[in-house]
């Protein structure tokens, strides 16, 4: 048997003088982090862990030593390097190895999938994270490491770890912090990714956090931010649909810091902490949703990303589906979350995008959120801040705590979502895109009761909810695609009135470039080439069949049997057209 690593640490000790390689047994002189550094190694190297056959640990450092004695000994590294642990990775079925080395004066570790420590070219770009390879060496740091395992693999702990944020089958993961039975690590594919998720972490006392939420429940679009917060984990509990929760208007009215107070639910409400800027690539957004997964994710500012890319985003972040990718050996892994994801800015995310689906997937707040810009709301959004930088992520903590402590009260919680998403859809009146948004106010409104209950406090929003909801129904005009679609195509018609054809009694005239026809009085239905329509509809970032689709649903076509088109006469010749109806037209 070769020397075990606790024998090679205490030699290194000792030899070097860098008594920092040996865990030490709770020295009261350490500090807590070099506490907190020794002794997590202490389980795994008080086992036998065995050092491979052809790898020495000298003074100097680890070598390879050929088993032709007439060769020299080949040094790879000066520092200590081990795997300290492996992973089975729950996302997506793969395993990962941690492997660990000493360095000025302290441990450190990556936690890594196996093909970036067992493929040479992947192990060299790990050198950016300190880890001791290059070019050089990575040719047989590459083969001591999988030796080191293949000695070793029944002592080498194994863990379960996990890509995304949310609900497992032994409980819930938030950041680094598993809450539930069991134990489950998070895992990334990257530094940025990890430094992320370690944000989603809690400080201060919840107190001063409740007390701030007491000073804000009389703002609805703010406090309805906070319940859309805690609804977050409860849409995949109850077969809720994703969707976009938004703040816009004018700059520097308080939506930032709406926001904030909604993300201090689970994390650090900060730039530099779980508040994303929208000025990133479509692919980083979505690996973003996809790691959050049922856990809020806040994206801050649309004024500053490319429109194009926010059309993208809104599409795939309201259906809860990254887009499909290809790699060289067939297809990638498709994204998937289903997240509440929050979003600022001065234009309405909608009218970045024309797509119907996404507009019903859109819960948004137009406005001032904190009612007026005054001396009086400057002082609150201070106070606020303040008491921000200080205390965060706890309630999030203590809320996923007493749904799990309350299993037994899920059919009545669902019940209750079910009962408010109907009657919220009923106020709706027939609209079929606030009869979707429904169930989204349905969330918003459970969540908010069991905000209530898990801290005791007494439920008093549902006014407040309601007169947001009316709000809503108000402000609908633009997230009604199909009646948006038909007020633009009016308003296209009468500009481009020269380029139809018209007729009244003996009049007639039919212009080269023609898109419809129409009488002089406009007193008679509106026809329109398809060929015209279409093509418009596609220039405003519409999708013609969809919107099509509705206006015969909603019966504001003339239509032929078992089509949408009608023949019409023009000059004597039937052609297929769409025939807008007069009182439709006439009513818009």
């Amino acid at each position: 048997m070769g020397e075990t690593w606790r024998a090679v640490l205490t030699k290194k000790a000792h030899e070097t003088q860098a008594p920092y390689l040996l865990p030490s047994k709770m020295d009261p002189q350490l500090d807590e982090r070099r506490l907190q550094e020794e002794t997590q190694f202490l389980p795994y190297l008080a086992k036998d862990i065995e050092m491979p056959k052809g790898f020495e640990f000298r003074k100097e450092g680890l070598y390879f030593v050929p088993s032709n004695e007439e060769k020299p000994p080949v040094f790879i590294c000066s520092e200590f390097v081990g795997i300290t642990g492996r992973y089975e990775n729950i996302t997506d079925g793969t395993e990962g190895i941690i492997v660990s080395w000493s360095h000025n004066n302290k441990w450190k570790k990556l936690k890594r999938s196996r093909d970036n420590f067992m493929i040479q070219s992947k192990l060299v770009e790990l050198s950016a994270l300190g880890f001791p390879v290059s070019s050089l060496n990575q040719r047989l740091m590459v083969q001591y490491l999988i030796a080191l395992e293949r000695v070793n693999f029944k002592n080498i702990p194994v863990e379960k770890a996990s890509e995304q944020m949310g609900w497992n089958e032994e409980g819930f993961l938030l950041g680094n912090e598993f809450i539930g039975d069991g134990s489950l690590s998070f895992v990334s594919s990257d530094k940025g990714e990890e430094q992320f998720a370690n944000h989603y972490n809690a400080k201060g006392d919840i107190n001063p956090w409740l007390n701030m939420i007491e000073v804000i429940k009389p703002y609805p679009k703010v406090i309805a931010g906070v319940y859309a917060s805690f609804a977050s984990p409860l849409l995949s509990l109850f077969g809720s649909k994703p969707f976009i929760f938004e703040w816009s208007g004018e700059t520097s009215k308080g939506k930032t810091t709406a926001q904030k107070i909604a993300a201090s639910v689970w994390g650090k409400p900060h730039e530099n902490g779980i508040l994303k800027r929208w000025n990133s690539t479509p692919v980083a957004i979505e690996r973003a949703a996809s790691l959050t997964n049922h856990v809020p994710l806040f994206l801050d500012d649309t004024k500053q990303a490319n429109p194009q890319y926010i059309a993208v985003s809104v599409y795939h972040l309201a259906s809860g589906q990254g887009k499909n990718r290809g790699s060289i050996k067939g297809m990638q892994t498709t994204k998937n979350w289903d997240n509440v994801i929050f979003s600022t800015g001065e234009q309405k995310i909608t009218s970045f995008s024309r797509d119907g689906g996404s507009a019903a997937r859109v819960f948004g707040l137009d406005g001032l959120p904190f009612g007026v810009a005054n001396d009086k709301t400057y002082n609150l959004v201070r106070k606020i801040e303040r008491v921000l930088k200080k205390h965060y992520g706890l309630a999030g903590q203590i809320f996923i705590k007493y749904i799990l402590d309350n299993r037994d009260k899920f059919q009545e919680w669902e019940d209750y979502f079910y009962q408010r998403t109907d009657y919220y859809a009923e106020i709706a009146k027939g609209n079929t895109v606030l009869q979707r948004l429904a169930e989204h106010m349905g969330i918003i409104d459970l969540a908010g009761i069991l905000f209530h209950k898990c801290f005791n406090q007494k439920y008093t929003a549902e006014k407040e909810l309601l007169k947001l909801w009316e709000e809503i129904i108000r402000d609908n005009q633009e997230t009604d695609r199909p009646k948006q679609a038909l007020e633009d195509v009016i308003s296209w018609v009468l500009s481009e009135e020269n380029r139809l054809y018209i007729w009244d009694r003996e009049k007639n005239f039919k212009p080269f470039d023609c898109i419809g026809k129409w009488n002089e009085a406009k007193s008679a239905d509106l026809c329109l080439y398809p060929v015209k329509l279409e093509s418009f509809l596609k220039t405003q970032g519409y999708e013609p069949s969809a919107i099509l689709k509705s206006w015969a649903e909603r019966k504001w076509i003339s239509t032929a049997s078992g089509r949408m088109k009608k023949k019409v006469s023009v000059k004597n010749i039937k052609e297929w057209m769409y025939v807008l109806k007069i009182n439709v037209v006439s009513g818009i």
